[in-house]
């Protein structure tokens, strides 16, 4: 069987803002996604991509999915209408300033899942 994770969701506010909490403890404090988010950050930490994540409202299971799957999701928001699933693209979060400029630089396109050739 497979192991389970159970996270609650809270509104933050009124703005589509939510928070979440794993054990009674803050996983995710302030994100429009947070079922995602959380999923993201348990991989980061160390929890089992096979795992069924849960995500509770009050007492009520809002949603689930498997870890790793929920954490390669994102909302396309690029459309004021119905926001899809997608795929998550990390190449699209600006990673922490470097202080050297790496050999081998190369740039990656979400929408078609291509690495290109190095850019200057």
């Amino acid at each position: 069987m497979l192991p389970t994770i159970e996270i609650q969701v809270h509104a933050v506010d009124r703005h589509g803002q939510f928070a979440t909490t794993l054990d009674g403890k803050i996983l995710c404090a302030r994100t429009k996604t947070p079922f995602l988010d959380s999923a993201r950050r348990l991989i980061e930490v160390g929890h089992d991509p096979d795992a069924l994540l849960v995500m509770f409202r009050e007492r009520t299971p809002c949603l689930l999915g498997r870890l790793g799957d929920v954490a390669g999701l994102t909302v396309d928001e690029t459309d004021m209408r119905f926001a899809p699933w997608k795929a998550f693209c990390r190449p699209a979060v600006e990673p922490p300033i470097r202080k050297t400029r790496p050999a081998n630089r190369r740039s990656y396109d979400c929408s078609s899942g291509r690495i290109s050739a190095e850019v200057s």
